[in-house]
């Protein structure tokens, strides 16, 4: 990693479609990340072209793969989608006042330190594009480090792309990656993963059309 291979103290990781208008963004994550030796990563509030934003995250739960966008998708929305909206608000209050150690932010920004990345083994190259964040927050966590939101300031996602279309290629790459995850980083055993992973192909296949038509006529 070039970064540490020469001498520097942090890593910013961005993508190339980050924007933000305050320049004294890095400066104000420099700070958080230093007030505690052990905060190994830190990341601004991250919005995106819808007004959204994109973390932080709540622990992922190979429940997802059943649910939300599995083959129980009507139990989600019909009995817990509002219940799962309120207690991420929740936490995410507890994370904007540092009560609580979020686990893990949007990926398209955030600032580390290089100390602390060298001493988990870097990230995992075993995955790509999906799930690399939940595999830094496990290394991290299992070190003992600690990560800090910091909502004070902000960068832009101008990420365009149709969410709403079907992509088979990036899902196989997304099942790819979570499938890793579960089972390196999570200790489920195979028979759970192959049920959820046939789950979310159930979802792909029948339900995602449906929701796609349905977003269209409406």
């Amino acid at each position: 990693m070039f970064s540490i291979n020469n001498g520097y103290i942090y890593s910013l990781i961005s993508n190339n479609d980050i924007y933000t208008t305050d320049i004294d963004t890095i400066n104000i994550l420099e700070k958080a990340i230093n007030q505690d030796n052990g905060t190994a990563w830190v990341a601004p509030k991250i919005i995106n072209v819808s007004n959204k934003t994109e973390g932080p995250f709540n622990k992922t739960e190979i429940s997802e793969l059943f649910f939300k966008k599995g083959f129980l998708l009507p139990i989600w929305i019909l009995f817990l989608r509002k219940k799962e909206k309120r207690n991420n608000d929740l936490l995410v209050n507890k994370y904007e006042s540092g009560i609580a150690n979020p686990y893990i932010f949007g990926g398209s920004f955030g600032l580390f330190r290089n100390s602390s990345l060298f001493e988990v083994g870097l990230f995992d190259e075993n995955t790509f594009l999906y799930s690399e964040e939940q595999i830094i927050s496990e290394r991290l966590n299992y070190k003992g480090f600690k990560k800090k939101y910091v909502p004070e300031v902000s960068v832009i996602h101008n990420h365009h792309y149709d969410k709403d279309g079907l992509n088979f290629r990036l899902e196989f790459i997304f099942l790819k990656s979570r499938i890793y995850y579960y089972r390196k980083y999570r200790n489920y055993g195979w028979p759970l993963i192959i049920l959820g992973a046939a789950s979310r192909i159930f979802w792909l296949i029948f339900y995602k059309p449906i929701i796609i038509m349905l977003k269209r006529f409406l």
